[in-house]
């Protein structure tokens, strides 16, 4: 009885969280006359929210005869707090979801979200014509779509982000990047010059993204090229350990943070402008939504070939919950951030004057402090190239991106998404390894290399080989029926 009665208390807790966090915003905006949509999103929540989603809320009430409530969820919390929701039961009919923010797949499998092709062909038609087939599939699980990709850049251009002012002074010219170590000499100088900046932000395994292409939730990869599609443990391909030791002597020469072992969410400093050289994904908007992210300027360098893998589009998605009282309403609220740019843009920039001045007519410039900014946003809640450009964003990159989505090379398996069904067991105990050994810190420590043998140890006996083996039937089954 104990037992029971402590159990209890415990789910009343839980509820009580999800109640607070659910229900902690302001509510003036909502006139109690219509029914509500609640979204979950992640992110701060701003000192005008509710005027703006007053004036998002005149146009839903005319338009699909409902309003709108979003929740922003602190980015550590968003995980914990949104799996919390959804264990309790909790209704709400939009959210967040992605293969590294509340896991897509995972969510699936539990029931988590609707599926969506009925409510689409019912209340929605018109989103099938306004995002391509290739963006809108790659989120079907056994053939069932159950989230929304949020269309934006697709391919993935790995490259830098440097400070302008710093690679003007020292006139490092891009042109002349063309791998990993073109940039050594950049870095000694930073590291000899500016005790204050951390010289380089590494994004995780950063060498290993230039040839390899990964295709399940954990480290199983195929070789970009490899016409025979074999998917390799990345800790069975040589690249793995060269990367480990070419970031561990970077770490050691003091390009990378000393603390890198005890920081959990570095992006204080990316706003403070404290990294000299980041490394990440570039596309044609990258530089204008840092200089709106920074207030600096920064030069975006690629140096490999803009490519499309697998999947390519689940990293930003929408879903709606199995909870939800309103589906109805919440997929023509994702069909509207999808194809209304009044209500988009109302939604990233607020209102003209108080928190943006107008440039052009599709130009506009942010007001500093002004109470509310959505703009570097744009793709966590519809479609990116309705976005006015930002003051530093060259016009016509949304042009430029929408070509090379087009234009780039496509994974020879776009589309294949593993099922993760069969070897769930396998996965978790995979994933342990991962947590213990992670990628992004593995080279800061004073033992990496017993501590990689160690890793690609515990893979093996987690269950890697099994899960290749299921991967390989997979691919063939994908393949067969192409």
């Amino acid at each position: 009885m104990k037992k029971m009665i402590a159990l209890a208390l415990v789910f009343v807790f839980a509820l009580a969280l999800v109640g607070c966090f659910g229900g902690r915003q302001d509510s003036d905006y909502l006139t109690g006359n219509y029914p509500v949509i609640t979204w979950y999103a992640w992110g701060d929540r701003q000192s005008d929210h509710a005027l703006v989603m007053g004036e998002i809320n005149n146009i839903l009430r005319e338009r699909i005869g409902a309003e709108l409530q979003i929740t922003f969820i602190d980015f550590g919390a968003f995980d914990t707090r949104v799996g919390l929701a959804i264990s309790a039961g909790e209704e709400f009919d939009i959210v967040f979801t992605s293969n590294w923010l509340n896991p897509y797949v995972p969510n699936v499998l539990t029931g988590a979200f609707l599926p969506l092709d009925n409510l689409i062909d019912t209340y929605a038609p018109g989103l099938r014509s306004a995002l391509p087939a290739t963006v809108l599939d790659v989120a079907r699980y056994r053939g069932e779509l159950f989230a929304i990709p949020n269309y934006q850049v697709i391919f993935g251009q790995y490259g830098f982000l440097v400070q302008r002012e710093l690679a003007e002074r020292y006139n490092l010219n891009p042109d002349e990047i063309n791998q990993l170590s073109d940039i050594e000499w950049f870095l000694e100088i930073i590291v000899e010059n500016y005790p204050n900046l951390f010289p380089f932000r590494p994004q995780s395994h950063d060498k290993f993204r230039e040839t390899f292409e990964e295709i399940s939730p954990v480290p199983v990869y195929i070789r970009r090229g490899d016409e025979t599609l074999t998917p390799i443990a990345r800790v069975d391909a040589p690249e793995d350990r060269e990367t480990v030791a070419f970031m561990a002597d970077w770490f050691q020469r003091g390009f990378i943070r000393r603390d890198l072992l005890t920081v959990m969410d570095d992006d204080v400093d990316v706003r403070a402008n404290r990294y000299a050289v980041m490394a990440m994904n570039i596309h044609p908007a990258t530089e204008g939504d840092f200089l709106e992210r920074t207030g600096r300027e920064y030069i975006a360098i690629p140096f490999t070939e803009p490519y499309i893998n697998a999947m390519a589009g689940i990293s930003a998605m929408v879903a709606i919950s199995r909870t939800s009282p309103n589906p109805d309403l919440a997929i023509q609220l994702i069909y509207l951030m999808n194809t209304d740019e009044e209500l988009f843009n109302l939604l990233l920039f607020g209102i003209e004057d108080r928190h943006f001045t107008r440039i052009s007519s599709n130009q506009v410039s942010v007001i500093p402090g002004g109470g509310w900014s959505l703009a570097s946003a744009a793709w966590q809640f519809g479609n990116q190239f309705n976005a006015w450009y930002m003051d530093g964003q060259e016009p016509g990159i949304w042009t430029e991106t929408d070509r090379l989505n087009r234009e780039s090379q496509v994974s020879p398996i776009r589309g294949f998404m593993f099922d993760t069904e069969n070897v769930r067991v396998e996965l978790a105990q995979i994933m342990a390894v991962e947590s213990e050994f992670r990628d992004d810190t593995l080279f800061a420590r004073s033992d990496w290399e017993s501590a990689w043998e160690q890793k690609r140890e515990n893979m093996h006996l987690a269950g890697i080989d099994r899960v290749i083996e299921e991967i390989e039937r997979q691919l063939a089954e994908f393949v067969a029926t192409r």
